[in-house]
């Protein structure tokens, strides 16, 4: 459990540099969303992975639309986490 916990502080610093590089409604921001829910995932934190899943379903589907994979697949997820 402790390497998630060092893998989620990784993925978090790296999500906080494309939020100021990119923006917070940028899909490589939106892989930083993702990446960190499925560790909380991992962690069965799963309050917190709902969240990070919610941010990235949000950014896919104003880039890609509602019927592109990776909106689908993160709607899964959201759905088995509901």
């Amino acid at each position: 459990m402790e390497e998630y916990g060092i893998a989620l502080d990784d993925f978090k610093k790296v999500c906080d540099i494309n939020e100021q590089v990119f923006g917070k409604e940028d899909l490589v921001t939106a892989e930083s969303y993702r990446n960190i829910a499925a560790i909380y995932g991992l962690m069965e934190q799963y309050g917190e992975a709902k969240e990070y899943f919610q941010k990235a379903y949000d950014i896919y589907v104003d880039v890609y639309g509602s019927d592109n994979p990776k909106t689908k697949e993160v709607k899964g997820w959201l759905e088995k986490l509901s």
